[in-house]
């Protein structure tokens, strides 16, 4: 589309409700509901002892902003690699590189602060993209 219907395109949407404004903080936390992974090639170089899965704390007043540690009985077994507050399921989902072996159940060590959480290799948000429109 040339630049110069940029602005008459973006009013007339607004007007008939088919576009919603959405920040950066909304997109990154539909992503991580949805178990999208994004990540740059460090992670790549990974080995492959480890996996990506989702993350989920129990406690919903508790928020992550991502590189915490994850730990099963005290001992580290991965970290948070992003994270944001699901507004669908009311408290901080994550994305996480664990250890293979990991349980389905861990603390997540934010300043010093321990909550517990369950990790999956499924999107807490549609599992099985019966949702997905695009």
């Amino acid at each position: 589309m040339p630049a110069e219907f940029a602005v008459t395109v973006y009013e007339t949407l607004m007007r008939t409700g088919r576009l919603t404004r959405a920040g950066h903080h909304a997109i990154e936390a539909m992503r991580i509901e949805k178990g999208y992974r994004a990540w740059g090639a460090r992670h790549a170089l990974e080995t492959p002892s480890r996996k990506v899965v989702s993350i989920v704390l129990d406690d919903p007043a508790a928020h992550l902003w991502g590189g915490e540690s994850l730990l099963a009985e005290g001992v580290p077994v991965g970290h948070v690699t992003s994270a944001a507050h699901s507004p669908t399921l009311g408290r901080a989902v994550a994305l996480g590189l664990v250890a293979a072996t990991a349980p389905d159940k861990v603390e997540v060590d934010v300043a010093g602060d321990l909550y517990s959480a369950q990790i999956s290799p499924k999107a807490p948000y549609d599992p099985t993209s019966a949702r997905v429109k695009s």
